[in-house]
Parts: C-alpha cells; structure tokens; sequence
C-alpha cells in the first residue's frame, strides 16, 4: 500500500484501497472462523505405557491415548475499530483541501454529456452518457470496450457492483437497474420513492442520493431500504460516494461527511 501512495494517483490509491478493504475484510471472517472453531489450537497427544506390560497376562489394557487442547500459537486481533491500521497506512498529516494538488496521470475521449463515471475491480471504466441513454465502456488504457444502451431513459449515475454487474440510476424514473456488462441486460429492477442522483456501492448495499428524500440505503440481493440521512433539500445532482466508515455527498456547492450511522461529521462549503 506504501508502494501504491507513493507512485500512484489519488484516484488510483483511493481504488486500490477499497479493493484492499473488501479483501481483508474476507480474509478476516475467515481466520476468524478458524479461531471460533479451533482449528487453530494445539493438539497433543498423549501416551501412557502401562507399568504391568511385563503381567501381560493379568493386565486388562496395554496403554491408553488421549487428547489435551492448549492455547493456540496465533493470536488474533481484530482491527475493525482501526481500519487504518489494517492498511497499514501512516497516518496523513492533516491539510487543507486548497493544499492538494491534483496532477493528470491520463486523457480519455468520452463524449459531452458524461454525468458519472465509476471503475470496476478489473480496471474497466464505465461513463454514463444521460442524453444518448447509453453507458460506455473503456478499458483500463482508455481504449474503448463496448457500448450498452439503457432501457430507460436519461441515466443520470452508475456504481461498479462486481467485474460483470453496475447499478445505474435514472433522471427520467424511480427506479435503480442493475445491469450485466457483458450481456447488457438488466437483471433487476429496484423501484425507489423518488428519483435517485448519485449512487455509490459498498459491502452489499447501495447508497443513492433521492430527490427530496435524502441519502437512502438500499441493501443486496433481497432489495430492502431505508433512508440514512433525511435531507428534503437534497437534489437528483447529488452525488455520493463512501470510504472506509465514512459517507460524502455532494449538495449545490457543499460537500458533507456522515458516519454511516447517519451522523454528520462535517461540511465542506465553497464560497
């Protein structure tokens, strides 16, 4: 990770972080799992010569074995509450967002009327062109791929579930589709109460910024939702995106960050 914030761009870094995440977050239940159900502790065996072998004759068992658990040699620690530490990134020293300085590191040609953009685990880029109705597809050179157009009209934002799968919302209805790439057929309908802007994906669940409604949640596969953040001011040109425990959105000219137990952090607003 080290190598990563040191030669890559902070979209880059930003990237292969939440691919990070979700890896360690799998590796963790799984040596937990070991933990829970001792496979990981020690195992002697143990064996008594009976002293009255020599009586063979008289004797009723030649030896007995049995087994003794012991503490295991691995220790596990849980760094859920530390994140960072689990990334083993150094801590940043703190700086004003007019303090960074972003520098290209590539050129795409993609048509004008992009209103989002994400970026599969494989690399792939996936743009939504709302007034053509159409997604477009890029390769990680920026070469193009393929083009899917969209049942409904006007999409207005696209999140990467997986290699195969995106979730895109719509201007023109309440609804969010998910989309197989390859195929490009819709493979699920989710109806929303208002229209949805920005959308973003993270551990199973999908958060959207919904017209008058505010940040809502909708979790994968059985669709279930609620709303997080309750904020009737909040357009369908929001946009959201997550990092770690963290959610930020985007309203007029603000930025604002909440916990994902829907308490806000703070806001960021240009003058």
């Amino acid at each position: 990770m080290g190598s990563i914030r040191k030669y890559a761009s902070n979209l880059q870094t930003f990237s292969g972080a939440k691919i990070f995440e979700v890896e360690i977050q799998k590796k963790e239940e799984y040596l937990q799992s070991l933990s829970d159900d001792g496979s990981l502790q020690e195992v002697f065996i143990n064996f008594e010569v009976n002293d009255e072998v020599s009586k063979i004759l008289s004797i009723q068992k030649f030896s007995s074995v049995s087994t003794e658990r012991k503490s295991p040699l691995v220790v596990l620690k849980k760094e859920t509450d530390k994140q960072a530490q689990i990334l083993r990134m150094p801590v940043a020293t703190s700086r004003s967002i007019q303090d960074i300085k972003p520098t290209q590191q590539q050129t795409m040609t993609v048509p004008k009327q992009i209103t989002g953009c994400s970026m599969n685990p494989s690399g792939k880029f996936i743009f939504v062109n709302c007034y053509e109705h159409q997604l477009i597809i890029l390769t990680n050179d920026g070469k193009s791929d393929s083009e899917i157009n969209t049942s409904t009209q006007f999409p207005i934002d696209v999140t990467c579930i997986d290699d195969l799968t995106v979730a895109v919302s719509f201007f023109g209805a309440a609804v969010i589709q998910i989309i197989n790439i390859t195929s490009k057929k819709v493979v699920l309908t989710i109806s929303t109460l208002n229209v949805c802007g920005g959308i973003t994906h993270q551990n199973n669940q999908m958060l959207c910024c919904e017209n008058s409604t505010g940040v809502s949640v909708v979790k994968l596969p059985n669709t279930d939702n609620f709303v997080l953040v309750k904020d009737k001011t909040l357009n369908r040109w929001g946009y959201i995106t997550t990092y770690m425990d963290r959610l930020y959105h985007t309203k007029n000219n603000t930025v604002n960050c909440y916990f994902f137990t829907g308490k806000k952090l703070w806001e960021f607003k240009d003058e």
